[in-house]
């Protein structure tokens, strides 16, 4: 069956029924929305404007405008008082771990020190001398190591900071690292 393009005006042999345009091409410029669509034209006054709301739509506005003031602050379910689960979680919400952790990231170009993946959605700064036991060198960029949120769940899990159980190439980095802290650097 023969049609003509409603774009470009050519003629074109189909044999579907509703097809509109001859490539697409046309058909995406055939599917372009204008800007006004859906809106008012300026001066032009809604067909509800100075009517009154009905009773159920009121009730329904209502209940979400209260819904919306309880869940903040104090009245949310989960409030706890404004404190941190732990001083871990709070330093970790400061501007001064997230300075260390970038320059980690850069330092390793943003790639995992494992397996080597690269997405930056996808990876973690990895503290190679335990958070809670070396509060001293908790922001130091050497105490840093980029890992994938796979490998950095691996690590804890199976080697919890036993040397011996991480790859070679990871497990060299972190006896450089402890070489380091040992002198007193």
């Amino acid at each position: 069956m023969k049609k003509v393009c409603e774009i470009c005006s050519k003629e074109f042999i189909t044999d579907h029924k509703i097809q509109r345009f001859c490539s697409r091409i046309c058909g995406y410029k055939g599917r372009i929305i204008p800007k006004n669509k859906g809106q008012f034209k300026r001066g032009r006054r809604p067909w509800h404007a100075g009517k009154p709301l009905p009773e159920f739509y009121k009730k329904s506005l209502s209940r979400a405008r209260m819904k919306s003031k309880y869940r903040t602050g104090k009245l949310h379910p989960k409030w706890k008082g404004g404190v941190y689960r732990n001083e871990r979680e709070k330093a970790m919400s400061k501007g001064k771990y997230f300075k260390w952790r970038l320059k980690v990231f850069k330092r390793d170009y943003f790639t995992c020190q494992i397996c080597g993946l690269k997405k930056s959605n996808h990876i973690n700064a990895h503290h190679v001398l335990p958070w809670k036991d070396y509060p001293k060198y908790r922001y130091r960029r050497n105490n840093g190591l980029t890992l994938c949120v796979d490998c950095h769940k691996e690590i804890h899990k199976k080697c919890n900071y036993d040397i011996n159980c991480m790859p070679k190439e990871t497990r060299d980095y972190v006896r450089k690292v402890l070489k380091i802290y040992q002198r007193g650097r």
